[in-house]
């Protein structure tokens, strides 16, 4: 009998809390079936989030004109999570800086690096994470992937993938390829 309760012992410990380092809880917590969270930060570390695993709700590849604009890029990535999922756990509100770029989307960047770290989207219950903020080992997982492309017609270049492309918003029609040789409906010049 005091065999087999040394044998369970290990495993029976995964699921409770234990004094180890990340690594260690990560293990155990894989263990009891749940996802560790995972920590991200904006270029110089003054912003730093905790979600708890990959987005929930979605995973797109945004070319709308304020993305691209705002960003300097010609389309941002990003994750979406619920807002009780994501924890601003370093620098604080104090640390961001808010730009409202629509009704429904509010922009907070880094107030030190100007990094974009975070969107809080439909008046803060769905918060938008840029993909670029997570490691490039999570993001070749198949549920950090993107899901499809939104505002495909104001693209500024074309991308070869299999991924739907919505015209405008992803409730919308998706984007039809009316031309080989075209780029957001106007001809390209050969």
């Amino acid at each position: 009998m005091i065999f087999l309760v040394l044998l369970l012992l290990p495993s029976i410990s995964l699921c409770f809390p234990l004094s180890f380092t990340q690594k260690h809880r990560a293990i155990r917590m894989a263990a009891c079936g749940q996802t560790p969270p995972i920590q991200i930060e904006c270029f110089c570390g003054a912003v730093v989030i905790k979600v708890s695993g990959p987005p929930s709700i979605g995973r797109s590849f945004c070319h709308c004109s304020i993305c691209r604009k705002l960003l300097g890029a010609p389309f941002s990535c990003n994750g979406l999570w619920p807002a009780a999922a994501v924890h601003l756990v370093g620098g604080g509100e104090d640390a961001l800086q808010s730009l409202k770029t629509s009704k429904r989307v509010e922009r907070m960047r880094c107030k030190s690096c100007g990094g974009p770290a975070m969107a809080r989207l439909m008046g803060g219950k769905v918060i938008a994470l840029p993909l670029s903020l997570f490691s490039a080992e999570q993001l070749r997982e198949e549920q950090w992937t993107p899901q499809h492309h939104l505002h495909y017609e104001s693209r500024v270049i074309d991308v070869n993938d299999s991924v739907p492309k919505y015209a405008g918003s992803a409730n919308g029609p998706l984007w039809e390829d009316k031309s080989k040789d075209s780029l957001a409906g106007v001809p390209v010049k050969k």
